[in-house]
């Protein structure tokens, strides 16, 4: 069982004969891995949806597609090989779409970059201060490029943080991972965290370790 925080970057998903491909998903998920099979997962970088000729990644947003259908492409076919291989299958079959970046799909990198690097940006008018854009261009960009609004970005990137942390430390405080994160108060954190994965931060604590028993 694996635990998928939200996180604004698509994924390029090849279970079986299928391949799809997975928009930014705004909530966790959890994902049960049983019997045999194979299953790859490449993640696209923020904003490259849109280099591949995504004019719309808002549209898959929480929602899958078939490869096949997004790109107007012959379906992937599946053939028995070794993962590198399998890596070198997916990579052609990606690479011969041509993606091309333009002004959006940069941008909408840069601005994901920076506000994944910077944990002090906790509000979209620092996140357009600290890039020397006004807060519309920000607010376009993440629109046109990710899918997804920048005030989510941020507050994405300060749960992941957070959920890194209550996987690591065992006894870390929530006022103070709360305060470390620059919420005002637990009680705003513990609404975010519950909002993005579905339960609060001690419980989402204990579904990890139950998962990393389960798994051992």
């Amino acid at each position: 069982m694996q635990v998928l925080l939200p996180h604004p970057s698509a994924n390029f998903v090849f279970a079986g004969e299928n391949a799809s491909v997975i928009g930014v998903m705004t909530r966790s998920a959890i994902h049960r891995l049983e019997g045999n099979g194979v299953a790859f997962g490449a993640k696209f970088q923020p904003g490259a949806l849109h280099a591949f000729g995504v004019s719309e990644p808002w549209r898959l947003r929480d929602a899958a597609v078939a490869a096949s259908r997004l790109f107007r492409k012959c379906p992937l076919i599946y053939h028995e090989q070794p993962p590198q291989a399998l890596a070198a299958q997916v990579e052609a079959y990606l690479m011969a779409l041509q993606p091309r970046h333009d002004a959006h799909s940069l941008k909408a990198g840069e601005i994901a970059e920076i506000a994944e690097d910077n944990p002090d940006i906790s509000s979209v008018a620092s996140l357009a201060e600290r890039l020397g854009l006004s807060q519309r261009s920000i607010q376009e960009i993440c629109h046109r490029g990710l899918g997804v609004r920048p005030k989510w970005l941020i507050r994405c990137f300060r749960l992941q943080d957070a959920a890194l942390r209550l996987e690591a430390e065992a006894n870390v405080s929530l006022s103070g991972l709360a305060q470390a994160l620059g919420y005002f108060d637990q009680a705003h954190f513990t609404r975010d965290f519950k909002r993005a994965t579905g339960v609060n931060p001690g419980r989402y604590r204990l579904s990890v370790r139950a998962a990393a028993e389960a798994s051992a």
